[in-house]
């Protein structure tokens, strides 16, 4: 088992880098998706931002292989739904979308459990 401190340092990044790939991923794909086939996927996928949505999320792939090396994945697999909460945040602040009540309760009761998890290391 590695340093929690580092184990817990790449989770968070690979969730925060996961999360920003899915906000470039969505205003990259906006309007230009109308139609789909194979042509107008391959299309899209080299459009700048969703190309570097999609190259941002391959890295957060790599760095799940090294943490899953590392951690045990009932400790580290939990951390990951905090990419709802904060795609959830990312969205409203960027892309402008609403967080209605209850979608808001379903988040903070992940996080909640996510601590949860957290704490049952230390």
């Amino acid at each position: 088992m590695a340093d929690l401190g580092l184990t817990l340092v790449l989770i968070l990044i690979t969730i925060g880098a996961a999360s920003i790939s899915q906000v470039l991923l969505k205003i990259g794909l906006k309007g230009r998706l109308k139609k789909v086939n194979l042509k107008s996927i391959f299309k899209v996928l080299f459009t700048p931002l969703v190309f570097t949505g999609m190259a941002l999320y391959a890295i957060t792939a790599v760095l799940w292989v090294v943490i899953l090396s590392q951690a045990e994945l009932s400790y580290a697999y939990p951390f990951m739904a905090t990419s709802y909460g904060i795609v959830a945040v990312l969205s409203y602040l960027v892309l402008k979308e609403k967080i209605k009540p209850l979608r808001l309760a379903g988040i903070i009761i992940i996080i909640v459990g996510v601590v949860l998890v957290g704490l049952s290391r230390v």
